[in-house]
Protein backbone atom coordinates (compact mmCIF):
# COMPACT_ATOMS: atom_id res chain seq x y z
CA UNK A 1 0.00 0.00 0.00
CA UNK A 2 1.07 3.38 -0.98
CA UNK A 3 1.79 6.03 1.58
CA UNK A 4 -0.87 8.19 -0.08
CA UNK A 5 -3.61 5.27 0.38
CA UNK A 6 -2.66 5.09 4.02
CA UNK A 7 -2.89 8.49 4.54
CA UNK A 8 -6.55 8.72 2.78
CA UNK A 9 -7.26 5.12 5.06
CA UNK A 10 -6.32 7.25 8.24
CA UNK A 11 -7.96 10.92 7.30
CA UNK A 12 -11.33 8.18 6.41
CA UNK A 13 -11.24 6.68 9.88
CA UNK A 14 -10.44 10.26 12.02
CA UNK A 15 -13.80 10.99 12.08
CA UNK A 16 -14.67 7.72 14.02
CA UNK A 17 -14.74 8.15 17.45
CA UNK A 18 -15.82 5.77 20.64
CA UNK A 19 -18.54 6.98 23.33
CA UNK A 20 -17.83 6.76 26.71
CA UNK A 21 -19.69 3.32 26.82
CA UNK A 22 -17.99 1.91 24.48
CA UNK A 23 -14.59 2.79 26.57
CA UNK A 24 -16.16 1.06 29.63
CA UNK A 25 -17.03 -2.21 27.57
CA UNK A 26 -13.78 -2.21 26.06
CA UNK A 27 -11.84 -2.08 29.42
CA UNK A 28 -14.32 -4.44 30.76
CA UNK A 29 -13.21 -7.02 28.15
CA UNK A 30 -9.45 -5.89 28.14
CA UNK A 31 -9.39 -6.83 31.48
CA UNK A 32 -10.86 -10.06 31.78
CA UNK A 33 -8.37 -10.55 28.53
CA UNK A 34 -4.92 -9.36 29.36
CA UNK A 35 -5.20 -10.55 32.82
CA UNK A 36 -5.31 -14.41 31.35
CA UNK A 37 -2.67 -13.19 28.44
CA UNK A 38 -0.53 -11.45 31.02
CA UNK A 39 -0.21 -14.57 33.08
CA UNK A 40 0.27 -17.28 30.24
CA UNK A 41 2.80 -14.89 28.97
CA UNK A 42 4.75 -13.59 31.69
CA UNK A 43 5.36 -17.65 32.84
CA UNK A 44 6.44 -18.03 29.67
CA UNK A 45 9.31 -15.33 29.89
CA UNK A 46 9.66 -15.58 33.13
CA UNK A 47 8.69 -12.30 34.51
CA UNK A 48 5.79 -10.91 36.77
CA UNK A 49 4.27 -7.39 36.54
CA UNK A 50 4.09 -5.48 39.70
CA UNK A 51 0.63 -4.09 38.15
CA UNK A 52 -1.27 -4.17 35.24
CA UNK A 53 -3.52 -1.34 34.47
CA UNK A 54 -5.99 -0.95 31.58
CA UNK A 55 -6.26 2.32 29.94
CA UNK A 56 -7.54 4.58 27.11
CA UNK A 57 -4.46 6.05 26.06
CA UNK A 58 -4.41 8.50 22.93
CA UNK A 59 -0.81 7.58 21.52
CA UNK A 60 0.35 3.79 22.65
CA UNK A 61 -1.14 0.66 22.25
CA UNK A 62 1.15 -0.12 26.05
CA UNK A 63 4.41 0.32 27.86
CA UNK A 64 5.82 -0.69 30.37
CA UNK A 65 7.38 1.27 33.32
CA UNK A 66 10.97 0.93 35.61
CA UNK A 67 8.18 0.00 38.42
CA UNK A 68 7.03 -2.71 36.62
CA UNK A 69 3.78 -1.76 36.09
CA UNK A 70 2.37 -2.28 32.34
CA UNK A 71 -0.40 -0.37 31.15
CA UNK A 72 -2.40 -1.50 27.93
CA UNK A 73 -5.05 0.45 25.73
CA UNK A 74 -8.15 -0.76 25.95
CA UNK A 75 -8.74 0.12 21.94
CA UNK A 76 -6.38 -3.49 21.86
CA UNK A 77 -9.43 -5.16 21.93
CA UNK A 78 -10.89 -3.92 18.34
CA UNK A 79 -7.44 -6.29 17.24
CA UNK A 80 -7.36 -9.94 16.91
CA UNK A 81 -5.43 -12.40 19.33
CA UNK A 82 -2.18 -11.84 17.38
CA UNK A 83 -2.23 -8.11 18.15
CA UNK A 84 -2.65 -8.31 21.62
CA UNK A 85 -0.30 -11.06 22.42
CA UNK A 86 2.27 -8.95 20.54
CA UNK A 87 1.70 -6.02 22.53
CA UNK A 88 1.52 -8.32 26.00
CA UNK A 89 4.76 -10.25 25.04
CA UNK A 90 6.53 -6.97 23.66
CA UNK A 91 5.38 -5.00 27.28
CA UNK A 92 7.04 -8.06 29.08
CA UNK A 93 10.13 -8.08 27.10
CA UNK A 94 10.93 -4.71 28.26
CA UNK A 95 10.96 -6.49 32.07
CA UNK A 96 14.04 -8.17 30.58
CA UNK A 97 15.59 -5.39 28.40
CA UNK A 98 14.31 -2.13 29.07
CA UNK A 99 15.39 -0.72 25.48
CA UNK A 100 14.62 -1.04 21.84
CA UNK A 101 17.57 -2.28 20.93
CA UNK A 102 19.17 -5.41 19.06
CA UNK A 103 18.85 -7.31 22.18
CA UNK A 104 15.07 -6.43 23.01
CA UNK A 105 13.65 -7.30 19.70
CA UNK A 106 15.85 -10.40 20.07
CA UNK A 107 13.90 -11.60 22.87
CA UNK A 108 10.38 -10.05 21.53
CA UNK A 109 11.22 -12.44 18.06
CA UNK A 110 12.17 -15.56 20.17
CA UNK A 111 8.72 -15.06 22.17
CA UNK A 112 6.58 -14.19 19.23
CA UNK A 113 8.42 -14.99 15.69
CA UNK A 114 5.38 -13.18 13.80
CA UNK A 115 5.93 -9.98 15.78
CA UNK A 116 6.40 -7.84 12.99
CA UNK A 117 3.09 -8.92 11.22
CA UNK A 118 1.02 -7.54 14.12
CA UNK A 119 3.46 -4.54 14.61
CA UNK A 120 2.57 -3.95 10.96
CA UNK A 121 -1.17 -4.11 11.86
CA UNK A 122 -1.00 -1.95 14.85
CA UNK A 123 0.95 0.90 13.34
CA UNK A 124 -1.50 1.48 10.22
CA UNK A 125 -4.41 1.41 12.59
CA UNK A 126 -5.52 4.57 14.42
CA UNK A 127 -6.21 5.13 17.89
CA UNK A 128 -9.87 6.57 17.88
CA UNK A 129 -11.01 9.37 19.86
CA UNK A 130 -13.57 9.41 22.73
CA UNK A 131 -16.51 11.19 21.81
CA UNK A 132 -17.33 14.20 24.47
Amino acid sequence: MRAQEKLAIREERAGSTLTKADVLRLKAEAHADFTQRISYWADIIGVRPERVTIRNQKSRWGSCSARKTINLNCQLMRFGERERDYVVVHELCHMKEFNHGQRFWSLVEGYFPDFLLARKTLSEALILKVEV
